[in-house]
């Protein structure tokens, strides 16, 4: 299973106060960019600034991690949480500042740009994009472990198709199709609880 190459949460930090170790900073950005980069994509961030802004939350983290204490009465996410969310706050307030120093058209189009970031729902924003995060690396992490028909109809499931239209689809049994889906739920499941053990 792909998840036992995580390291746990509290090693992986202790590796990071050590800023020459690069293997733990990969592994660091390769378990948490893809959450940092969504969040920032789903606060309504122009397409065009979220990959500098991930960049930037990177770079912060980078920087504090080494004097991180972990408690183990908090969830590291919602700490990767308030760096990304105060870093995008920064972002807007350099931009209002920068929108007063140009003429009336320009400002108009950089207004525009910064209404369609939702800071108010940014805590809402934040828990359901580690949800989505969580399931879908949960998934990855168990695909190798069942056959592609398996996987393919616990999607159709998820994504509320009825048993007996995929029974018919791909030429099963309607229990099949049951079993299959039930299987594939349960390790996911499984595998949801280890990584928010491993990463939050």
């Amino acid at each position: 299973m792909k998840s036992d190459t995580y390291q746990t949460r509290v090693s992986l930090l202790e590796k990071l106060h050590d800023r020459n170790d690069e293997g733990a900073w990969h592994e660091f950005v390769l378990n948490y960019r893809p959450y940092i980069h969504v969040v920032i994509y789903r606060m309504g961030v122009s397409s065009n600034d979220v990959d500098d802004l991930v960049q930037g939350v990177l770079m912060k983290l980078w920087d504090k991690l080494p004097d991180f204490i972990y408690d183990k009465t908090s969830r590291f996410r919602s700490y990767v949480a308030t760096i990304t969310k105060n870093h995008v706050l920064d972002y807007i307030r350099s931009r209002k500042a920068e929108l007063q120093r140009y003429d009336k058209k320009k400002q108009e189009l950089m207004h525009n740009d910064l209404l369609q970031i939702q800071v108010p729902e940014v805590d809402e924003i934040v828990e359901r994009e580690w949800e989505l995060f969580i399931a879908n690396l949960a998934l990855n992490n168990i695909r190798d472990s069942f056959k592609a028909e398996a996987i393919i109809v616990f999607e159709k499931l998820l994504n509320g198709e009825k048993a007996q239209e995929i029974a018919d689809e791909l030429g099963l049994k309607k229990n099949t199709v049951h079993q299959m889906g039930l299987r594939v739920k349960n390790k996911m499941i499984a595998e949801i609880i280890h990584l928010k053990t491993q990463m939050e």
